[in-house]
């Protein structure tokens, strides 16, 4: 028996939908930041953190970072999605 599911690839939908659920908290954490001016970064290891805020280069890199990373990570999770599901 033929049915849509005969050439799905199940570690590429894994893949992809923890793709799409990395690339919203990048928009969100971007589109947050951008809304409240603050943007708070942990460094890993140490419970040093760095803040960013609005009028700072680094803040406006972080917020560009995050929107064009989250964009681009939902067009391959989409991508891949439909690559392991046999649609494209």
């Amino acid at each position: 028996m033929n049915t849509i599911f005969t050439n799905m690839d199940l570690e590429g939908v894994a893949l992809a939908s923890v793709s799409y659920v990395s690339a919203i908290w990048m928009l969100l954490h971007g589109i947050r930041g951008y809304q409240t001016g603050l943007i708070i970064e942990s460094r890993k290891g140490t419970s040093v953190k760095d803040y960013y805020y609005r009028g700072d280069i680094g803040f406006y890199v972080n917020v560009f970072f995050y929107i064009v990373g989250g964009t681009a990570m939902t067009g391959f999770a989409t991508w891949l999605l439909m690559v392991s599901l046999g649609y494209w």
